[in-house]
């Protein structure tokens, strides 16, 4: 469908400016653009888990003052969890049924593979009356951390939109042009599609390295192989 769609704008795009180097470049933008979406979602999904994990965090912290034990409060909250984090939540609870408390942790927090997630399963391998309130901690701790990631994905958020701002003015004038003006654009025919090629290779590299900004780096975990191991 995504080549179908390419093929379909990359036609649209000729058969309106007759030019093959915009038309190239339409089908490239049509391809990459569900890339660049997907990665986003991702990222938004991460700081959503990230988001979550502290609820849960305080959430078994609560009922660990009832005096339950910790693999009953585990699957307790598994299916009250915060949407984000329920399936994760939820095969945490059914991995409690055919493996140690401490492997299902293991497992856990590799599937949600961050660091806020690692400090949790870091708090629930203590052990002895002091759980409840290192958990308060964690959550604590976690919130501020989250702060400092929702500031740096606002300022790059801005960068995005930018971004996008830039496109879709640069896209409308250029349609604009070819209908009301064709005129202006007579440069780009004939040998001046090498020109066109040069501008639009300029106009795809610094898009690139807008993405390159705004992307972000995956915070780092704390259970690495060594971490793990040293765990276990």
């Amino acid at each position: 469908m995504r080549v179908a769609a390419a093929l379909l704008a990359a036609t649209a795009v000729f058969l309106l400016t007759q030019w093959v180097t915009a038309a190239l470049a339409t089908a490239a933008g049509v391809l990459v653009a569900p890339s660049v979406r997907a990665r986003q979602q991702d990222q938004q999904a991460r700081l959503a888990k990230a988001e979550a994990l502290p609820v849960w965090c305080e959430m078994l912290r609560d009922m660990l003052q009832g005096a339950h034990g910790l693999e009953t409060v585990i699957k307790a909250t598994a299916h009250i969890a915060p949407m984000a984090i329920r399936a994760d939540t939820t095969l945490l609870a059914a991995d409690l049924n055919r493996m140690s408390l401490r492997d299902a942790l293991l497992a856990f927090a590799d599937r949600v593979a961050d660091p806020i997630c690692d400090q949790v399963v870091m708090g629930l391998r203590i052990e002895g009356g002091e759980l409840s309130s290192v958990l308060g901690s964690i959550a604590q701790s976690a919130r501020d951390g989250l702060e400092v990631r929702r500031h740096v994905d606002a300022g790059r958020a801005s960068y995005r939109w930018t971004a996008r701002f830039t496109i879709g003015v640069t896209l409308v004038f250029a349609l604009g042009l070819s209908i009301f003006d064709r005129k202006y654009l007579s440069a780009y025919d004939g040998y001046g599609q090498f020109l066109l090629l040069i501008v639009l290779a300029c106009f795809g590299l610094g898009l690139w390295m807008m993405a390159l900004v705004t992307r972000g780096e995956t915070p780092k975990r704390l259970l690495v192989a060594d971490g793990a191991e040293a765990l276990r």
